[in-house]
């Protein structure tokens, strides 16, 4: 949705213009192409109406043909062999009938005894159709021969001639004449350019409708035949025929009784090309006037886009140029009235006008704002470049520098050292560059060459351009440095002293958890400061069997609240290695500003020998009072 946006308005219009188009295209490709599905449903029709009218008459044909044969099997002539007495009537017969190439008769060993046509007696023993018939005793067909007898293409049929009982004494056969087909074929007033093709059992062509002269007696194109071979009965489909023309084709299959191949393949096509070039000029046509159409919307939505929007729309560009110039009398709607575009230039008149009372009122604030910033406590310098664009009065009071002196001069001027200058703005610029505010403490230099402790903070005025500048806040801070030092050199003395001590320092929060333990404390007890740092008092140095956590609870309590009484408090406590120790200690509570407790402070010191000496002289004294009563008694 963003692309479509950012395209002219042009561009946008061409885009609905051929939004509204595609369903037109939709319909007339959809059209096109349900032309072209019932052209090629006419066309299986057509080829399956030829196939079965071709078939039908073949089958016509071979009845009428056995018809005959089996009538002249009965005449007396046939069956007294009187060659003289029937010869005439098979020529007369062939001479009404010019579907037939000649009618023969030969006895059982092949040799033809009698013909209707002027031939010499050939045998035919080797033919399809006798063997067929001896095997048979049936009408049979025969194959695509050239005939011995009269030297023609032909495709022979046969009936078996017995006697009276039942022998087999000859066959009485009849050839039809291929050619035949071509005067058959006129009579079916099929389209233009279809055309059948007749294949034997073998697959070799008997005829073909066109350039029939020229394929008769070569084989079928082998995958073509298999797929006539392969299907039961017929079938209609698409492939490319001898002659490569890629057709739609109707085939069907024609068998005698008896026989378990069919004698004769019908083999129908209409080029693919014919049937589907009206629909595709159809479709060609429509395609052409729907451009012709699309082309013209492109022309109009290019020329009602142009001089209704976008020349309208730069005339309010060019308003607005003037108005961004500082020209806030200019009028937008002088230049465009009318529509969308004539409110939106009565929207853009108002908004001059508002800008100019803002211009007024904005005119007061930097009066105003300037006034806060030049006595604001703290330096302020607005930054381009890396030059001073502006600072306020404290910001030269601070560097020492006069009115307007510090004015579009570097800021390397305030730094102590070029590489302080380059290493600042490194960092400073890399983080103002991806929209975040920087804080540094450093050094600067005034301009008699002293230097002073300053806390620097700057922002870029806009985030997304850091070339528009930044705003800096300079503030002095050097006595809050030294006051940090001299906190820093006391600390470090009391650290040192701590360190050095020869007491136990140690230190719990109100829960009793150790948090610091001195050099001379970590040695006495035997532990590291990694492995006492955050353990309890509690069965750490003070033994778990001299006190619970209801004891720790009140010891804490009694130490913040009656400090005193814990101010000296001898105690028996426990050393890594389990040696038990006296030690002398010294509690007082630990506070914060706020007066609240957050810890204890303990100073203890190892009275473990003393302990023994008096344990000691307490034991002798006990045995020198025991000694003197049984001296006086």
């Amino acid at each position: 949705m963003n692309r479509i946006v950012a395209m002219s308005i042009r561009s946008q219009l061409f885009l609905i213009a051929l939004i509204v188009a595609i369903p037109a295209a939709c319909i007339i490709i959809f059209s096109g192409i349900n032309l072209r599905n019932e052209a090629m449903s006419e066309a299986r029709i057509q080829t399956q109406k030829v196939a079965d009218r071709i078939a039908s008459d073949q089958h016509n044909l071979v009845v009428a043909a056995q018809q005959l044969l089996t009538a002249l099997a009965q005449l007396p002539d046939v069956t007294s062999h009187n060659a003289v007495g029937i010869q005439p009537i098979l020529s007369e017969i062939l001479k009404l009938n010019p579907q037939y190439a000649n009618i023969f008769i030969a006895d059982n060993a092949g040799y033809v005894w009698t013909q209707g046509a002027q031939a010499k007696p050939v045998n035919v023993t080797d033919r399809r159709y006798f063997m067929n018939a001896l095997a048979s005793g049936q009408f049979s067909s025969g194959e695509y021969i050239i005939s011995k007898a009269i030297k023609k293409p032909v495709l022979n049929f046969a009936s078996p001639l017995k006697d009276k009982k039942g022998e087999f004494i000859g066959v009485i056969g009849v050839a039809f004449n291929l050619d035949y087909y071509g005067r058959t074929m006129e009579k079916l007033e099929v389209p233009h350019r279809m055309n059948f093709l007749l294949v034997d059992h073998r697959g070799t062509v008997l005829f073909r409708s066109i350039n029939a002269a020229q394929i008769a007696g070569n084989q079928d194109r082998p995958e073509l035949f298999m797929h006539m071979q392969s299907k039961t009965d017929g079938d209609t489909f698409i492939d490319r025929g001898n002659d490569g023309v890629k057709r739609f084709m109707t085939f069907r299959k024609l068998s005698l009784k008896g026989e378990a191949l069919p004698y004769m393949y019908i083999r129908v096509g209409i080029p693919v090309d014919m049937v589907l070039s009206e629909a595709n000029m159809a479709l060609m046509y429509s395609l052409i006037l729907f451009t012709l159409f699309l082309m013209s919307a492109f022309f109009l939505s290019g020329l009602i886009g142009k001089r209704s929007i976008a020349d309208r729309l730069a005339l309010l560009k060019m308003a607005s140029k003037r108005l961004a110039d500082g020209d806030l009398q200019t009028r937008a709607s002088d230049l465009v009235s009318g529509g969308e575009l004539g409110e939106l230039a009565l929207a853009f008149d108002g908004m001059a006008e508002q800008i100019a009372l803002r211009e007024l009122s904005l005119f007061d604030k930097t009066a105003e704002q300037d006034t806060i910033l030049q006595n604001a406590i703290v330096g302020v310098a607005f930054v381009k470049e890396r030059r001073f664009s502006r600072v306020n009065r404290k910001m030269e009071q601070m560097f020492g520098y006069d009115r307007n002196e510090m004015d579009q001069l570097s800021t390397e001027l305030i730094y102590p050292s070029h590489e302080a200058f380059e290493q600042a703005g490194k960092a400073a610029y890399a983080s103002l560059a991806e929209g975040k505010a920087y804080f540094l403490e450093l050094t600067m230099k005034r301009k008699d060459g002293s230097c002073f402790w300053a806390s620097l903070s700057g922002q870029a005025v806009d985030r997304s351009e850091i070339g528009k500048g930044s705003i800096w806040i300079l503030q002095d801070i050097t006595k809050r440095k030294r006051a940090e030092e001299e906190l820093h050199k006391s600390e470090e003395r009391y650290r040192e002293l701590v360190e050095n001590a020869n007491s136990i320092i140690l230190r719990w929060d109100m829960q009793g958890n150790i948090t610091f333990l001195n050099e001379y404390g970590l040695n006495f007890f035997g532990y590291t400061e990694a492995e006492i740092i955050g353990k309890n008092v509690m069965g750490t140095i003070v033994p778990k069997a001299a006190r619970d956590g209801a004891d720790l609870e009140r010891m804490i309590e009694g130490i913040c609240l009656h400090p005193a009484a814990y101010e000296k408090n001898e105690n028996e406590n426990i050393c890594k290695d389990g040696r038990r120790v006296f030690i002398n200690w010294s509690n007082k509570p630990i506070h914060n500003v706020s007066g609240d407790y957050i810890g204890i402070l303990s100073v203890g010191n190892d009275v473990t020998y003393r302990r023994q000496i008096e344990s000691q002289l307490q034991k002798s004294l006990t045995e020198k009072e025991t000694l003197l009563r049984e001296l006086y008694h």
